[in-house]
């Protein structure tokens, strides 16, 4: 790697690095992980550019230009030679990512004011020229500002472009704040979570990551249909994969995704444990389909005992059906003391728990141990298997799943002194239930099969009781949003932290 000064190249320990790189984003004073997801502005970036398109403002090339870049900005680390100890500077790097189109595309049609307008910096150097000379007294200081409202000091943009500076000027502003957001959270979300191993099962049990946690097979153990690619692992009850060692430490924040399917329910040694990683005793946590309740669970253990001391999260809004598949993700969150579980992309249970033993034998696909002997093996297929270290993002579990946001915006009112409706588009689907959030927070769950379909005017202010206008309101309404479809509690607490 690079230096961070000197144009020096450097050989570094790659545990090292990731120690020292972890050691910068965990200082609080300078890292905070984001309470909100930045990434919804890309979906704003490309709304603009539908709508610019749809006015016959960009050409099809220009369109694609725009929305063709979905990578996210990385990081990465570069020691610095120069100090004691060598403390790691971290770059962000945002080039051809998802901010990079919409520079390119505003600088092709801003470059001729470079010429044309007062107070522009063609580049570094020439900024330094201009300042040099700057008188500046030891009580003042020197404050820069980029002004986007100096664009419409010329027409001539528009005339050639067929683009309005309003329309620039918002697309700018979509891109700052993206961009903003990337570059101060980069750093962070790009160690939430590390991959240490992947299974495809596509004919081999090879770790697919680049790690080296290559399994072996043990027992009966096949390969048949695929939930994703040209294979997926088959069980009868018999056979497993065994991984040399514990792919993850135990102990610590980790996550846990994969494709499983059983044939059918155990009427003897009951459970059915998709993934695992051997202790002693006990398995220090369970990917599996219970055997009491036949329902998909995951649990997590405090020491390497048969008390089987822990916690449980269990998804038991989940019917399991088998020859069905499911997508289970396990999130052990050591740094909020608690465990999640997912069932095709949907949080299903959080528990608290302050985190398990450190485990140290074998990573185990297909089975578990219990009182020191392999148990709980599976009857059925497993698929595309991924073991992490750190937590999962919601949007990364709904990645995994192959599913998509639950909900569409029909409507979204700010009444920034407008009634205008100002839509975005996401997607939708619907649950039997009425749920009730107050800042936040899940207040209250109803069951419910639906109600009549109204076919009058939506209104905000006031109720329609016995046919006549009634519970008029007294006070102030703001940030009014109307979906079709269930919003994921991550996106309702997005909304609830709006200013």
């Amino acid at each position: 790697m690079q230096a961070d000064k000197g144009g020096k190249t450097v050989l570094m320990d790659k545990n090292d690095y990731i120690a020292k790189a972890k050691e910068k984003l965990n200082n609080p004073s300078v890292y905070e992980q984001v309470k909100k997801d930045p990434t919804k502005h890309i979906m704003e970036i490309k709304t603009e550019a539908d709508k610019l398109f749809d006015l016959d403002k960009i050409n099809v090339t220009q369109h694609y230009q725009l929305i063709g870049i979905e990578d996210l900005p990385t990081v990465r680390g570069q020691p610095k030679l120069h100090k004691p100890n060598n403390p790691m500077r971290i770059i962000t790097c945002s080039r051809q990512t998802i901010t990079s189109p919409v520079s390119k595309f505003v600088f092709n049609i801003i470059e001729d004011l470079r010429s044309t307008l007062s107070g522009i910096v063609m580049n570094a150097s020439k900024f330094v020229q201009q300042i040099n000379n700057l008188p500046i007294d030891n009580d003042e200081n020197l404050t820069i500002d980029i002004v986007i409202g100096r664009l419409a000091e010329t027409k001539k943009l528009e005339a050639r472009h067929k683009m309005h500076m309003n329309d620039l000027s918002l697309m700018i502003c979509r891109n700052i704040v993206l961009f903003g957001f990337l570059t101060h959270t980069a750093a962070t979300t790009s160690l939430l979570y590390t991959l240490q191993a992947y299974y495809p099962f596509d004919n081999t049990a090879d770790d697919m990551s680049g790690n080296g946690h290559n399994g072996t097979l043990n027992g009966t153990v096949s390969y048949g249909p695929p939930k994703v690619g040209t294979a997926a692992l088959m069980l009868n009850g018999t056979g497993c994969i065994a991984i040399p060692g514990a792919v993850v430490k135990t102990n610590e924040s980790f996550s846990v995704a994969a494709w499983v399917k059983i044939f059918k329910f155990k009427t003897t040694d009951t459970s059915q444990t998709f993934v695992s990683i051997d202790g002693t005793q006990i398995s220090a946590f369970y990917v599996q389909l219970r055997g009491d309740n036949n329902l998909f669970s995951f649990s997590q253990y405090l020491t390497d005992q048969n008390t089987f001391t822990g916690a449980g999260a269990t998804a038991t809004a989940i019917t399991v059906s088998p020859n069905v598949w499911y997508h289970l993700v396990a999130v052990s969150d050591t740094s909020l003391k608690q465990v999640q579980f997912y069932v095709s992309g949907e949080l299903q249970s959080t528990t608290t728990f302050a985190g398990g033993f450190l485990a140290s034998h074998d990573t185990i696909i297909g089975r578990a141990l219990n009182s020191g002997q392999p148990a709980d093996w599976v009857i059925g297929q497993i698929d595309e298997v991924y073991l992490y270290t750190g937590v999962l993002t919601s949007d990364k579990i709904r990645e995994l799943a192959g599913s998509s946001s639950s909900y569409t915006l029909q409507a979204y009112y700010p009444f920034d002194n407008t009634a205008d409706d100002l839509s975005v588009a996401v997607s939708d689907t619907s649950l039997k239930q009425v749920q009730f959030y107050v800042s936040g927070e899940l207040q209250s769950t109803t069951t419910f099969a639906g109600g009549f379909l109204a076919s009058h005017d939506t209104i905000i202010g006031r109720a329609l009781n016995s046919g006549q206008p009634a519970d008029w309101v007294i006070g102030q309404i703001d940030e009014v949003y109307l979906y079709t479809g269930v919003l994921t509690s991550d996106k309702i607490k997005e909304l609830a932290a709006i200013p």
